[in-house]
């Protein structure tokens, strides 16, 4: 067995866990990433199309398009900046914000009914387990 495969076996099983191939997270309209994307937004208001972009290592021209998409649907606007009129920033409207607090509230169902049959010291493992991956992989944990 490659050395690499014990972590390709596992990004293919939580890829699947997580939905990331199904372009309707939690049963909603809404793609994995359009989630994220309205999530960064709703944490980092007035936040700009290349923040997002190097925050989630989102290729530049799939995020205008997916902005655009966001945009149409009326969740999101895109306002020219105070400071610098050719800047815009991306500022959620009221839909988006109704949109995302419904795809926050349909996430944490989902971690409680994936974990729902673990046991606090079980939990306490998977979330230690979680963080180390992440520490050992230098993410911010945040």
């Amino acid at each position: 067995m490659k050395k690499t495969e014990p972590v390709r076996r596992f990004n293919r099983w939580y890829a699947e866990v997580l939905g990331v191939f199904d372009n309707h997270a939690f049963g909603t309209e809404y793609s994995l990433t359009q989630g994220r994307i309205l999530e960064e937004i709703s944490l980092a208001p007035r936040c700009t199309a290349n923040e997002i972009s190097a925050l989630l290592h989102i290729d530049r021209g799939y995020l205008s398009r997916l902005l655009t998409d966001l945009e149409k649907r009326g969740l999101l606007q895109r306002i020219a900046s105070s400071d610098d009129r050719r800047r815009k920033e991306l500022v959620l409207t009221e839909q988006g914000k109704r949109a995302w607090q419904m795809l926050d509230r349909k996430s944490d169902a989902f971690v409680k009914q994936t974990t729902a049959g673990l046991s606090d010291e079980d939990f306490h493992r998977l979330t230690d387990a979680m963080k180390e991956i992440m520490d050992l992989l230098g993410r911010d944990a945040g």
